[in-house]
């Protein structure tokens, strides 16, 4: 879902509790704040490093 680019909602996490979370998948990785039923993102899609 996160590959797709779509703007995750509270519901989408095992874990609803205020915080900050790293979201990472296989290409990228997003920073996340929940605030409330709130999502914020204070990083979104950036790219993994490639090892050469």
């Amino acid at each position: 879902y996160m590959e797709l680019g779509k703007k995750l909602s509270v519901e989408y996490f095992e874990t609803k509790e205020d915080g900050v979370y790293l979201i990472e998948t296989s290409n990228f990785f997003s920073i996340i704040e929940i605030l409330g039923d709130e999502v914020k993102y204070r990083f979104n899609r950036i790219p993994k490093f490639e090892e050469v």
